[in-house]
């Protein structure tokens, strides 16, 4: 036993709690600096930001649509361009991996920058997920610590990934979904140790943020209905959702590979930009993360527009990734699943069988979302915060995840 002890203390002495903290206040303070940054942008481009249960991108004059995208498609494909001209963006995965001497220490300013102008173009109207942001602002400044306080090979990954997971729990609240992420999506392995580093990291980092970002549920959705179809509707949408998450998902990482990261940029993502542009003049809600999309469905929409405004988003978000523009798919999957919860909803009205909308629409965003992110339960953790689920509602999100899981595990993805 004392041996135990001892090998567990050489491996996280005190030291490296003392820099896990630090890494979490730092990861807070990304947290508060990147809200405060999207407010302003909204509020200078929009005349206001975004407010829980109201769609932001209604209340935009279709001028101000076009040219704000016109114009963030343009200083996108400059900034990026200046950004990567002598060396490589280097994203939290391939700081963990540690291929190169670059990538364990990334230049600062430029990824500084990098997280900063994610933020601002998705706060113009970008069609992708700010997640990114917080994320390599709270691995940038791990990474930095970890370098001060000499910590190893094995404790730097740590902090680099618990920061990371610790920015977006500051972000958007979620400390024990943001925990698993760090052990589903970052490759931390599972063990208590970890767990309680993750879980205390994301918990401070979001108790600090949220001296200045607010923990109220960012959509306003009601809570999951007490009935026993709700079982059967978790089972029917694993069943349809998971094949389409599964070919976003391919089409995504499809996207990401072939961007260009030279000159191209100077012409992919203005030219990108003005087609999303163009289509939001019809679509409005393709603006943004995905935050006003899920809103948009969770208040109610037609089942053609839920059709387009399906078809839309998907394209928008692979489009302005495979011309250049840096972020996530987290926001746009769970835009896009509760979507696709509303379709099916609307779908079994039409055949005579009534179906609890708020109930497939959160069922639709969690798989969705956890099969995109290939993280089962982050995805539950998600949802929930982000709609205000009580506790008992991770059931039935439980199990249409379980479903999901298997179907994309045993038959979609399944190795021959």
């Amino acid at each position: 036993m004392k041996q135990r002890i001892r090998t567990w203390y050489a491996s996280y002495p005190l030291g490296f709690w003392g820099l896990a903290i630090l890494a979490s206040f730092a990861a807070g303070f990304s947290g508060i600096v990147l809200h405060l940054l999207l407010d302003v942008v909204e509020k200078c481009l929009f005349g206001r930001s975004e407010v829980p249960g109201q769609v932001l991108s209604d209340s935009i004059l279709p001028e101000r649509r076009l040219l704000s995208l016109l114009g963030t498609g343009l200083l996108a494909g400059l900034v990026w361009f200046v950004l990567q001209a002598r060396r490589p963006l280097y994203s939290v995965g391939e700081q963990l991996e540690e291929a190169t001497l670059q990538a364990q220490h990334p230049p600062f300013w430029q990824h500084l920058c990098h997280s900063l102008w994610q933020v601002i173009s998705v706060g113009a109207g970008s069609p992708i997920g700010k997640e990114g942001a917080p994320r390599e602002m709270g691995a940038l400044f791990a990474g930095r610590l970890a370098h001060w306080g000499k910590a190893n090979r094995q404790q730097r990954r740590l902090l680099i990934a618990c920061s990371a997971g610790a920015g977006l729990a500051a972000v958007y609240q979620i400390p024990l979904a943001s925990s698993f992420f760090v052990l589903e999506v970052l490759g931390v392995s599972w063990s208590v140790t970890h767990f309680i580093l993750a879980l205390g990291m994301t918990s401070l980092a979001a108790s600090f943020a949220n001296l200045v970002v607010s923990n109220e549920a960012l959509y306003v959705l009601q809570p999951l209905a007490h009935l026993e179809s709700v079982w059967l509707i978790a089972l029917l949408l694993a069943v349809g959702i998971t094949p389409l998450a599964v070919l976003f998902k391919r089409a995504s990482r499809w996207a990401e590979k072939h961007k260009p990261k030279d000159v191209r940029l100077l012409a992919s993502l203005p030219l990108a930009f003005a087609l999303l542009a163009l289509a939001s003049l019809a679509f409005p809600e393709l603006m943004g993360n995905g935050s006003n999309l899920a809103q948009a469905a969770f208040n109610g929409m037609p089942l053609s527009y839920a059709l387009a405004s399906f078809a839309v988003k998907s394209l928008a978000v692979l489009l302005a990734l495979w011309a250049g523009a840096y972020g996530g798919t987290l926001t746009p999957s769970f835009a896009l699943g509760a979507v696709l919860g509303l379709i099916a909803a609307q779908f079994a009205a039409y055949l005579g069988w009534a179906v609890d909308l708020p109930s497939a629409m959160a069922l639709g965003s969690v798989v969705f979302l956890g099969t995109t992110l290939q993280a089962p339960l982050a995805a539950i953790g998600i949802v929930m915060g982000f709609t205000g689920q009580p506790l008992q509602a991770m059931w039935p999100l439980g199990l249409a995840m379980l479903c999901s899981y298997l179907i994309r595990t045993q038959i979609l993805e399944r190795k021959k």
